[in-house]
């Protein structure tokens, strides 16, 4: 049986159309049908237009002949009939059980890594509790936005988790689990889209295609404020629709999702002045309308805008800041206004291209990949186009605008950058979900024409291979996703952290009079992993081995035992400082392959003779040539990663840095004396010290020393030595100490300039 939605309620706008009913029956001889239509309003008429009678076959007629297979088909098909009822509601509490099990089951298992992304808002919130709410590296109340590897990018996932992490302290189920429920309310909303607004007759549909999903599967189950941005969307599209069809209050729940998806993610602020801005103009007359609501809401959206306002003011440069460590486009100042809107466009239909989401193994991270899958199934791409088709068709309802707008907006965030990934282009699963559950109920009406299968059957088919898809592909990723790449590395997966802090905290335990170090290499912001696994265990650090090959520290060496990386432990075998590593434990990555390894270290007897020699070889000057200004310049230089030549090439996006030397040196010859009145060097946030030494020609005391010593900033700084008379210079000595870092350590150096007496 099948119908079509009825006339609108009361409470629906008075430009509503009238709502056409047919009914279909297929049932068999001899069944009688009554069927009762009622009509509300102050003129009620029911107009049937077509009714079709089909005779009761004569029970004393003769059967017909049936070939005998097929009426053992038919015989099964009615047992099946009988006693499998796909129930509308009990098809829709099947569907989000499924939904909620494929989003729970194994949750600390896949993702199989754990990354300080993850962590980080969940430290964030202990912070906030144990600080009285105030960030304390700026001593804000309640702060608009909180740290992320230095970036303002954190908002509302930190307070969400406040109460969570209060009652039941940091772990990996609390994380993922915050964004698994996120979700599953968002499947909750999803179904009522499809059901109120697409006028979907299945509304189960859109939670299976959903949970059928790689990408989604893999997001929903991590603790990114990606997929919980996308919830919130979800919710602020319902809320919208639900204004649009005479709700009218609906339009502040709408407006308090949309802020939470403006403060969740930072891709989604742009994408929601997007959205608010295109559903201004497009529903502007309805706004009017119903200015009176309207007005309470814009109210709601003046209230929520005043975080953001205290931010900006005391952070004006943080969004500039961002632009620039993503190496924005935006960010680059040779580019024009025209250029610049070209390559948003270039970036905006890249995150938009079929390819890029339905074939396996697109151009992003690893970590975001979903292994032999591709990111949307293929078999979706004809249900999305006949959605697109049918959406089309029906353009005038609000709905359907809706449905565009959300996948218009999706790429509008990620688009700032210089290449699409998923976790920014995320939203797009919520269009092509609904557009897809669009398409394929529009397929099985089309195949419920024929006379055979019954609709029923396909019904069912279509739930039974949703359902089993979508748990399939759940127990494939806890079995086989560890496989799927096995870089473990910092540059891939960064696997390991909840296994190598549980094991650190057990031997803490077991070992009290101990440290446990823990090499920093195999992961970003090492310490807020930290945090999150083993906040109160004091006698656990997060130190690298490589400090303790010249910063000789017998007695702290022997109190430690370090968790290192197989590369960590074959740096200190082959370095020749330490004796043979006493191995304690070891944990092997997924593929078998040696992953850490808990080990004990004692210098070797003769450590600072070995030391003295290696220092010396280090710090060993090779010889360098150099155009500056048109000349030729001859000299020598510590041993450099980059062109040498990038010191004076006039471009200051070009860099050096020293290998495993601080300080860098550099030596200039002058083939003829420069007149000279000072030198200006370009270099990073560091604290550093700028020794300059001058040979002048002179004949007497012709060298100077000039020292210039600068603290840490929070970018670029330029520093000035002033000569304070031009000077005849035969040749130049510039020696840059990175003041904190001790030696060895890398020193980076961006530009140096020499001044001419002339200015120039």
């Amino acid at each position: 049986m099948s119908d079509e939605p009825s006339a609108p309620s009361p409470q629906q706008p008075t430009d509503a159309q009238p709502a056409r009913v047919s009914l279909s029956f297929d049932l068999p001889p001899g069944t009688v049908v009554r069927v009762q239509i009622n009509t509300h309003g102050q003129n009620p008429q029911v107009q049937v237009e077509q009714v079709e009678q089909v005779e009761q076959v004569s029970q004393t007629e003769a059967p017909p002949v049936v070939f005998r297979p097929l009426q053992r088909l038919n015989s099964s098909l009615h047992w099946l009939q009988k006693h499998i009822r796909l129930t509308p509601t009990w098809a829709l509490a099947l569907a989000l059980l499924i939904y909620a099990l494929t989003r729970l089951i194994g949750l600390s298992n896949f993702p199989n890594y754990f990354s300080c992304d993850e962590a980080i808002s969940a430290v964030w919130a202990q912070s906030l509790l144990r600080d009285g709410l105030r960030d304390t590296t700026t001593g804000e109340l309640l702060p608009t936005f909180v740290r992320n590897d230095g970036q303002y990018s954190l908002s509302a996932t930190v307070y969400l988790l406040l109460l969570p992490v209060r009652v039941l302290g940091t772990s990996i189920a609390l994380v993922r689990g915050l964004t698994a429920l996120l979700s599953l309310l968002m499947a909750w909303w999803l179904v009522r889209i499809g059901r109120d607004f697409l006028h979907l007759r299945l509304p189960w549909l859109s939670v299976l295609l959903l949970a059928c999903i790689p990408t989604w599967l893999l997001h929903s189950r991590t603790g990114l404020e990606a997929p919980q941005m996308v919830a919130f969307y979800t919710g602020f599209v319902y809320y919208y629709l639900r204004y649009r069809q005479g709700h009218h209050r609906s339009l502040w729940v709408s407006l308090v999702l949309g802020v939470l998806t403006f403060y969740t993610y930072t891709p989604g602020q742009v994408i929601m002045v997007f959205s608010g801005l295109m559903l201004l103009v497009l529903d502007a007359r309805y706004h009017w309308q119903q200015r009176r609501v309207a007005a309470l809401g814009l109210g709601i959206l003046l209230l929520s805008a005043l975080p953001l306002l205290r931010f900006w003011i005391l952070h004006p440069t943080a969004y500039a800041e961002r632009m620039i460590m993503y190496g924005s486009y935006l960010a680059q100042t040779d580019l024009s206004f025209w250029q610049k809107l070209l390559r948003y466009l270039g970036q905006y239909f890249a995150g938009l291209d079929p390819a890029f989401w339905f074939l396996p193994n697109p151009p992003e991270h690893i970590k975001y990949r979903t292994g032999p899958y591709p990111s949307i199934p293929w078999l979706y791409l004809p249900l999305i186009a006949l959605g697109a088709w049918q959406s089309i068709r029906r353009w005038r309802e609000p709905a359907m605008r809706l449905l565009w707008l959300s996948l218009l907006a999706s790429p509008t965030g990620a688009a700032l950058v210089n290449a699409p990934s998923i976790p920014r282009l995320l939203l797009i699963v919520l269009p092509l979900t609904l557009l897809s559950a669009l398409g394929l109920q529009t397929l099985l009406d089309l195949l419920g024409r024929l006379r055979w299968p019954p609709r029923w059957l396909l019904q069912l088919s279509i739930f039974c291979i949703l359902s089993v898809s979508s748990l399939m592909l759940l127990q494939d990723a806890l079995h086989t996703s560890p496989l799927w790449y096995q870089n473990y590395g910092i540059d891939g997966l960064q696997w390991g952290a909840p296994q190598v802090f549980e094991q650190a905290r057990r031997y803490a335990e077991q070992n009290p009079a101990r440290n446990v170090a823990v090499s920093p290499t195999w992961t970003f912001q090492g310490e807020q992993l930290r945090r999150f696994f083993v906040p109160n265990v004091s006698t656990i650090r997060i130190e690298a081995i490589e400090p303790y090959f010249y910063d000789i520290r017998p007695e702290v060496l022997e109190s430690t035992s370090f968790w290192l990386t197989a590369n960590d432990l074959q740096k200190a075998e082959q370095s020749g400082h330490f004796e043979p590593p006493q191995i304690e434990q070891q944990i092997p990555y997924p593929n078998g392959r040696p992953g850490f390894f808990l080990v004990r270290l004692r210098y070797v007897a003769n450590i600072q003779e070995v030391i003295e020699a290696e220092t010396a070889a280090r710090h060993q000057l090779l010889p360098a040539t150099w155009q500056i200004d048109g000349l030729t310049v001859s000299g020598q230089a510590s041993r450099l990663e980059g062109d040498p030549q990038n010191i004076f090439d006039g471009n200051l996006d070009t860099l050096v840095r020293s290998v495993d030397v601080n300080p860098l040196v550099i030596e200039l010859n002058f083939a003829e004396a420069q007149t000279l009145r000072g030198i200006q060097a370009r270099v990073g946030s560091e604290a550093v010290r700028l020794t300059v030494s001058v040979t002048t020609t002179a004949a007497q005391d012709n060298t100077t020393t000039f020292v210039v010593n600068q603290g840490q900033s929070n970018g670029f700084k330029d520093i000035l030595v002033d000569f304070e008379r031009p000077l005849p210079v035969q040749a130049l000595r510039i020696e840059l100490l990175d003041v904190f870092a001790g030696d060895p350590a890398p020193v980076h150096l961006w530009e140096v300039t020499l001044l001419h007496q002339d200015g120039q």
